[in-house]
Formats: structure tokens, sequence, C-alpha cells
């Protein structure tokens, strides 16, 4: 395992060879930030990319309108990160969430259950919350950007009792095509605050694990944040410490003395960020990404098969259940009023 402390305009790195030595590192780092929540046991966690490795929106999407609309989720999500850069917008996903509530409009609130039930797990995920929530009483709550039906599933999956989503307005069990509540950037942020916050502004009970541009606010807002191989420089830079590896389990011990996962599920890197000001990250940013991509990737098939056997098990479900998929208002085009429609539901809905 190497460790990485990122201060005073460079990376001092070091590197430990046996499993032990790279055990009481963990313990050590979390001794230093964790040790004060040991008592008040909170934390909330991301779902796509630290807790499943696939994305629920996107599994929907490709779902009920094929691997186009998918395709024009991207280009939503592009647009939302591109305002957001300009700072035209907090980061709040607000087109790809307008994009979704018009592609399912009119279908059933069940497909995105369905979504939910088969979504691939993060290899340690039933382990973390088992080991931490079960049998340690740490209150861990499920905060995402994903839709609220999709991630309040993979949440009883793996036994987190409480989930904030994005929610999809709905009516009579259908979608009606509105947005009832934005999860993502600052309202991720808000979300996790009123969650870990102890009645102090500044002073919470716990902290916040994420991985990608909707974790961004949290992992900045919120004290000695966790990023779980983070997919984007700003979530590498705002959180204290980043774990990078192929387990959920090389997280436990930054929380718990007594637990020692297999050598295999400890992390193959772990960055203490201090000031990342004027540090090019590039290379941990690529280092991370290629483990999620290849490492974490090749676990998951390994235990589940491909993302088509998942895609396809869901349809199957959903034939088998008599529930029809197919969306009915087509793909909505992402033309040049698109964004526009997007951030004017947007702010209509949040006041911003």
């Amino acid at each position: 395992m190497r460790l990485m402390t990122v201060d005073e305009g460079k990376i001092d790195e070091s590197t430990f060879n046996s499993p032990f030595a790279a055990l009481e590192t963990l313990r050590k780092i979390g001794g230093k930030y964790y040790d004060s929540l040991a008592h008040r046991k909170k934390l909330t966690t991301d779902m796509d990319g630290v807790l499943i490795y696939d994305d629920n929106a996107v599994a929907a999407a490709r779902v009920v309108a094929g691997a186009s609309a998918e395709a024009s989720y991207g280009q939503a999500s592009d647009l939302n990160i591109a305002a957001a850069l300009k700072n035209e917008v907090p980061y709040c996903w607000y087109a790809p969430t307008f994009f979704m509530s018009k592609l399912m409009n009119g279908l059933p609130i069940e497909i995105n259950r369905t979504v939910g039930m088969h979504m691939r797990l993060v290899p340690g995920a039933e382990e973390f919350v088992d080991h931490l929530g079960r049998e340690n009483n740490w209150e861990i709550t499920a905060v995402t950007a994903g839709h609220q039906e999709a991630a309040r599933e993979v949440s009883r999956r793996i036994g987190i009792k409480a989930t904030v989503g994005t929610q999809l307005g709905f009516s009579d069990d259908r979608y009606d095509g509105s947005i009832g509540r934005f999860i993502g950037g600052t309202h991720k942020l808000s979300a996790v605050q009123r969650l870990l916050r102890n009645g102090s502004p500044d002073s919470y009970d716990g902290t916040h694990i994420g991985d990608s541009w909707s974790d961004v606010d949290a992992l900045a807002g919120i004290p000695n944040s966790i990023a779980f191989n983070p997919g984007c420089d700003l979530a590498l830079r705002n959180a204290r410490v980043s774990v990078i590896g192929t387990s959920l389990e090389g997280l436990i011990p930054l929380f718990s003395d007594n637990y020692q996962p297999a050598m295999h599920d400890l992390p193959q890197a772990v960055v203490v960020m201090q000031n990342s000001a004027g540090v090019d990250l590039s290379r941990i940013l690529d280092f991370s990404r290629k483990v999620k991509r290849e490492d974490v990737g090749s676990r998951v098939e390994e235990r589940y098969g491909n993302y088509a056997g998942v895609e396809q098990r869901i349809r199957q479900s959903l034939k088998q259940s008599g529930i029809n998929y197919s969306a009915t208002q087509g793909i909505p085009p992402i033309d040049s009023s698109f964004d526009d429609r997007a951030k004017r539901a947007y702010r209509e809905l949040t006041g911003a």
C-alpha cells in the first residue's frame, strides 16, 4: 500500500509492503481523523460509485429507451458540469434530472425499484455496512443523486435504513414529468449537514464518503470527508482522505480497530490531503480511475457478470411482472432550448 501526503506544493510518498504495516497505517489515520466520531457514530455515503458499481439513472435510461438514451443523458451531464464550472448554477445535477423526468414521464415507479434490485454492489459494501452498522451501531445514511426508488432498494439489500435520493415527481405510482427533489452538489451538502450537524453550525457528528462531481460540495463542506476511488479532480482535492482500492472493507480500519480485512481488500493507496494548492494530482487521479475501471470492475464482473446481463435481468423481471417499460414520450432531444428549460425547472423548484 502506498501512502501519499499532499502538502506544501508536493506529494510525499511512502510504501508499506506488509499487510500488517498497511493495516497499522490505516488505523493511525483513523485515530487522527475519526476517533472523535467513535461515540457519535454517524456516516453519510454516496451510492453510485461507492456502494454500487453501476449508475442507477443511466441503467433506467438504457432499460426504457436503449443506448441512445444513455448518450443523451451523458450530454445532459456535460451541460451540468459546464454550467457549474462557469458558476451559472451550483452543481446540482439539474440537466440530467430534468432529462430523466421527461424520459420517465408516464412510466411506473416500479421500474426504478427493479433497477435497484439488480445494481451490482461494489466489493465490500455489505461487509462495510454490516460491520459498522449492525455490529457497531453506526448510523449510516445513503445520500445520492441517484433516483430515490432505486437507491432505497439498494439500501434495503445491504442494510442501510435511511436513504435520501433525487426524487422524480409521481402520482398514482407513475412518474408525472415533474421533479420533486434535487440531490447533488449544494443540495447534497445541505442534506448531509442536516443529518450530521450536532446543533452548532460548524460542528458535526460524522463525516461523508463520496467519489464524484455530485459529492464535491459535501466533501469540501464536511470536515475530514473521505473519497473512495475519486473520479474527478475536485473530489480528490476536497476530501481529507482518499482511499484507492477494490473493496470498501479497506475503509473499515479507519473507523474500527477490531476489523482486519483480507489482504486483497486492503487499499492500494491512501491519500491524505493537507494542502493541494499548486499540486498536479493527475497521476493520482489517473491511478484512481484505472483501479475503479479495471480492478474493481474485474471483481464486480467475477461476482455478477457483465453489465449487459444486468440490463437483461432488469427487463426480464419487469416483463414477468407485466410492467411496460418502454419510454412513452420518446427520448427528450438535447437541443438548443433544452438547457434553458432545464435551468428554468431547477430555479422554479428551488427558488435559486
